[in-house]
């Protein structure tokens, strides 16, 4: 098998929203039939009310030359604040993972389904598009999807995750896009 370098990432926008976790996720490839033998993630994300939504705009860089751009969704949940920083992070605890899928499409698109709505994403071409590490217990997920930007928008991922995973507006002030930002 080749050695395939990982390629110089640069973040050329990204924006970072508190969102309402979700206790229903579904995950899966349309193409086929809602038997379940299709589905990627089916679960419950016990216990895991805070959530953190980043949507990155990403160039990539790759040692031979070639160049692209791709918009990230990062979806973070868990049961308190100092795990949802540390998820935020890029870290986890290592005997925290229940199970770790890698995200796939065989008929160039897949779904999502949250107890907030319901989304479907034509991916241009089959092949993975995302990974998710469901915690145990009150550990909640982390779930990262990527798309072309060919395809998609910064703008339009932003609004269909938003939907899937809906801001979290505190009483006294209504949530901001510029909110805890550790990459700022």
């Amino acid at each position: 098998m080749p050695n395939i370098e990982a390629p110089v990432e640069t973040i050329l926008r990204e924006e970072i929203f508190p969102v309402k976790g979700t206790t229903r996720l579904n995950i899966w490839d349309e193409g086929y039939d809602q038997s379940g033998t299709n589905l990627e993630f089916h679960g419950n994300i016990s216990a895991a009310p805070l959530g953190r939504l980043r949507i990155s705009e990403v160039h990539l860089a790759y040692k031979d030359g070639l160049e692209l751009n791709e918009i990230r969704a990062e979806v973070l949940q868990a049961k308190d604040e100092s795990v949802l920083t540390l998820y935020s992070n890029g870290r986890h605890y290592r005997d925290g993972v229940k199970k770790y899928y890698d995200l796939n499409a065989e008929t160039a698109q897949f779904s999502i389904e949250t107890k907030y709505g319901y989304d479907n994403f034509h991916t241009g071409g089959d092949g993975t598009y995302g990974q998710l590490w469901h915690m145990k217990q009150y550990l909640g997920m982390i779930a990262m999807f990527y798309f072309d930007e060919d395809l998609f928008t910064f703008e339009e991922i932003r609004d269909r995750f938003l939907e899937l995973f809906p801001r979290k507006r505190n009483k006294d002030k209504e949530a901001t896009e510029q909110f805890d930002n550790p990459y700022a």
